[in-house]
């Protein structure tokens, strides 16, 4: 039987040699043709929310996951079909660097940090010092080699550009070859030639180089002439936010058919179309981007003033970039005076007194939280 439904993929199994088999085997072929395209197992999105106006049992069954939240039984896409609003909510360690930082400072320094206060944040010379230097491990989304890299080449020192740089670091500006070529047109912007003057009045601000999402339905609209509707269709199909089905290849030819009828030569449209494939699968949405450059800029602000208890939190929150042992290290770059787990000083977690950096109970591989609990328990009743 598996030799006679391995002979051709898409045919129906041969009868001849399956003796007794014959009629089970195409029993199988059968219900197998119907099963093909179907999910062979559940999942459940990390934080993904639905709302409705009714419970959601008027349209479909739930099933109660392990982790004690009922699930639907179709996917995003299907969601959208009936009409229901998607909500995915997610969180990320860099909030919890941020608010652990500032409990440590008042601790510590007995100082309150209003971090909140973006726009003093935003112009504070040292944060945009550390912003221009790279030196940024340890805060949210810039702390990785290529974006570290990124920045150093842009000599970023302000908001508005990092909001840029944190969609540029993404696969697909890089991919298409354009991370390269902003940065050129960066440092030159006298140079830049613009393929088309719709890319001098609608992408000016990055230089002709769509960086966001906006950016692809601008283009899209205002160079070949798609509604804003089908635009914003268009970059739904291309970030796989939506069903694409034959979407994709329609709007296709409607872009080079309105390209031709513009008088666009074939190798403009070409490259333009090339440049919106190849990156907007991987692109933010400028709010995006804006919201992270925010929360970069807090982290670089606790980094840039308080380093050593920015540093604490980041351990404690794990997650990140890098291993542990490299926060510890900056720390101790930083001018910390890092103590292995002491019994008579350690925490369960790590903890910050004046310049001393007592690495807490839970680095020691196996003590359980019990007993590193219990330490400080009878520390705090007994003395050292």
């Amino acid at each position: 039987l598996p030799r006679a439904l391995r002979r051709r993929p898409g045919a129906a199994p041969a009868k001849e040699g399956l003796g007794a088999y014959a009629d089970i085997a195409a029993q199988i072929w059968r219900f197998g043709q119907r099963l093909q395209g179907f999910p062979n197992y559940l999942s459940i999105h990390a934080g993904g929310i639905l709302i409705a106006e009714k419970p959601l049992r008027y349209a479909t069954a739930l099933q109660m996951m392990p982790k004690g939240f009922p699930i639907t039984h179709f996917d995003m896409h299907h969601a959208e079909d009936w009409g229901f609003h998607k909500l995915d909510i997610l969180s990320q360690r860099g909030l919890g660097h941020i608010k652990d930082a500032v409990e440590l400072i008042r601790r510590n320094q007995g100082r309150a940090i209003d971090i909140h206060d973006v726009r003093t944040i935003l112009n504070d010379p040292a944060t945009r010092a550390q912003l221009r230097s790279g030196h940024c491990i340890g805060c949210f989304y810039i702390e990785s080699p290529a974006m570290r890299g990124l920045l150093k080449k842009l000599r970023c020192d302000n908001y508005k550009h990092l909001v840029a740089a944190s969609s540029i670091i993404r696969p697909g500006v890089a991919q298409s070859g354009m991370m390269r070529e902003y940065i050129r047109r960066f440092h030159q912007p006298d140079s830049v030639e613009y393929p088309h003057p719709v890319f001098r009045e609608h992408l000016g601000e990055t230089f002709g180089v769509m960086v966001y999402q906006e950016d692809v339905m601008k283009i899209v609209h205002h160079f070949a002439g798609l509604d804003l509707d089908e635009s914003d269709v268009l970059r739904r199909v291309m970030t796989g936010k939506k069903h694409s089905g034959d979407t994709l290849e329609r709007l296709r030819k409607k872009y080079f058919d309105n390209c031709r009828a513009r008088g666009y030569s074939d190798a403009l449209a070409r490259e333009v179309w090339r440049q919106i494939e190849s990156f907007s699968g991987y692109s933010f949405c400028k709010a995006h981007s804006a919201s992270f450059a925010v929360e970069s800029f807090q982290s670089l602000y606790l980094k840039a003033h308080f380093p050593l208890e920015f540093m604490t939190a980041v351990i404690n929150n794990f997650g990140g970039f890098y291993r542990t042992e490299y926060y510890v290290h900056e720390a101790r770059m930083s001018g910390a005076n890092v103590h292995a787990p002491c019994v008579n000083h350690s925490r369960y977690l790590t903890h910050i007194e004046g310049r001393d950096l007592y690495l807490g109970f839970v680095h020691l591989h196996k003590m359980e939280r019990s007993v590193a609990h219990a330490i400080v328990h009878q520390r705090s009743v007994g003395g050292p």
